[in-house]
């Protein structure tokens, strides 16, 4: 018991970088995946890896909450010691190795039609063991990391109720997960869509769960900080992308081959979460380098408030790993839009190119990444993406071009002063706003083009077009009403696409 509290001190208080711990989680895993592969006698495969790095995420986040909840103690610090308790994640290999000679068994999760009577096997510690489920070496290590998940909350001065409590709920957490392919039998079900069990479809699921668990872990860790991070999100723009996203899907709806089904909804899930992680790294880069600009312009933002620089960037560089993580699991199309998205950003917020200096055609970077995300949603229908409208990317990239403009207005004081060369800098305030209003008129007098076989339809972009002039030119401009005037009518030109009566 001394060996053990002494262990646990010293990985709570050691002078060790965080990421070295999850290094030592993240090889842990890698190892587990070798010997586990090797005693299934089952291929290495990189989807198999996602899917490790979900269950073994979800896993680990919500034994740490469970520990952090039962002794009071804080997440960090319980982290710093569950994390490389990973390296236990081996001995379920190596027990089945050596239980049967060297042949191995084949582990997996609870498998409808194969493990059925889940009450029984809850009280039975995963009942028995027909060819594939819960091998022996897996009951050993679930045992192991219950006894120490009892030790950890006794040294931390819980009674025994409390710790015998403690180690329930993690075998209550160990069997959820075991299950999750019933969870997943159930909503389809529920949605009344046939279910197919698949590694894919597990690793989203899953992954869905570790970041619900990483929201709450962050939020635990510090909580002022992460709530200034969200205080920090553009959410109205964020908001923008994922209208891109939902326009790609009605146009790809409109092929015929959208398989409406709770996969596609756990890929939206991801993408969002993946979308807005991504959107706070390129925030966070973007406000480093324009703080001379935020100081005027944007005086509230973390960097002009005293924030640290290099922990804010830190912890933009974390969303970041986690949005490339999440958009992994929702296939290689998100990831590599996701990429995309964000080294445009880069493009246009860092040294050496640092596109936003470029007046005017700086935008095509919104509209690049637009269009992106309207090709990615169309991904879901059609892979080849043969049959997107071209009509709708030239919109896209030349109309949004113009109009995308307008989030310079706000900044002109701030651009001035530093000598950033956009459009309101070079021509003037009024004469911007003039142009930008003017390149909405035109944008929304496009859209009767598309519905010219229904024109009545067309008639809320007519008022919207004049409404975006009246808000953009007027004396006292504010970007919320263009942009919820902008949001409203994308929503609108959605719905138009995916019932049909808008045609590109």
């Amino acid at each position: 018991m001394n060996t053990f509290h002494n262990t646990v001190k010293y990985l709570e208080n050691a002078d060790i970088p965080f990421y070295s711990f999850l290094s030592a989680w993240f090889s842990a895993i890698l190892l587990r995946s070798l010997l586990e592969k090797f005693s299934s006698c089952s291929p290495l495969e990189l989807q198999t890896l996602g899917h490790f790095i979900a269950f073994y995420s979800a896993s680990f986040l919500a034994a740490s909450l469970i520990l952090h909840f039962i002794t009071a103690e804080h997440i960090v610090k319980v982290l710093r010691v569950t994390l490389p308790s990973a390296l236990l994640l081996c001995v379920a290999p190596l027990v089945d190795l050596a239980v049967s000679s060297g042949k191995g068994y084949n582990m997996s999760y609870l498998l409808p039609g194969e493990h059925d009577d889940l009450v029984f096997r809850f009280f039975t510690f995963f009942g028995d063991f027909p060819t594939i489920g819960g091998s022996r070496g897996i009951r050993v290590e679930i045992a192991l990391f219950l006894v120490l998940c009892f030790l950890y909350a006794r040294i931390k001065g819980c009674g025994m109720l409390r710790s015998l409590s403690a180690s329930f709920l993690v075998y209550c957490k160990i069997f959820l997960l075991a299950a999750s392919p019933f969870v997943l039998r159930f909503i389809y079900s529920s949605s009344g869509c046939d279910f197919n069990y698949s590694e894919p479809l597990l690793t989203r699921y899953l992954a869905i769960v570790a970041v619900v668990l990483a929201i709450i872990t962050a939020m635990r860790a510090n909580r002022d900080y992460f709530l200034m991070m969200v205080k920090d999100l553009r959410p109205l723009r964020i908001l923008h992308y994922l209208l891109m996203l939902a326009i790609g899907l009605a146009c790809g709806a409109g092929t015929g081959k959208l398989s409406i089904d709770p996969d596609l909804v756990f890929r939206l899930a991801l993408i969002s979460v993946s979308l807005t992680l991504c959107a706070v790294f390129a925030i966070a880069e973007n406000n480093f380098h324009d703080l001379s600009i935020d100081r005027i312009s944007s005086p509230n933002r973390p960097l002009c408030l005293g924030c640290d620089s290099q922990q804010y960037m830190a912890a933009g560089r974390w969303c970041f790993i986690v949005s490339l993580l999440t958009a992994a699991a929702a296939g290689y199309a998100t990831l590599f839009t996701v990429l995309l998205f964000s080294g445009n950003y880069h493009l246009y917020s860092a040294p050496p190119v640092r596109f936003k200096r470029v007046p005017v055609a700086s935008k095509l970077v919104i509209s690049l990444n637009s269009w992106a995300l309207m090709l990615l949603g169309y991904s879901f229908a059609e892979p080849s993406l043969w049959g997107f409208p071209p009509l709708l990317t030239l919109f896209v990239l030349i109309m949004y071009t113009g109009a995308a403009n307008f989030i310079d207005i706000k900044d002109f004081e701030g651009d001035a002063a530093a000598g950033v060369k956009t459009l309101p800098v070079l021509i003037g305030l009024e004469q911007a706003k003039f142009l930008v209003a003017c390149s909405f008129f035109v944008t929304c007098s496009a859209f009767f083009y598309p519905l010219r076989h229904q024109p009545a339809y067309a008639l809320p972009f007519a008022l919207s077009g004049m409404a975006f002039y009246f808000l953009i030119s007027r004396k006292s401009y504010r970007e919320k009403p263009v942009l919820l005037l902008y949001l409203a009518l994308m929503s609108y030109l959605t719905f138009l696409i995916a019932t049909g009566r808008a045609v590109f």
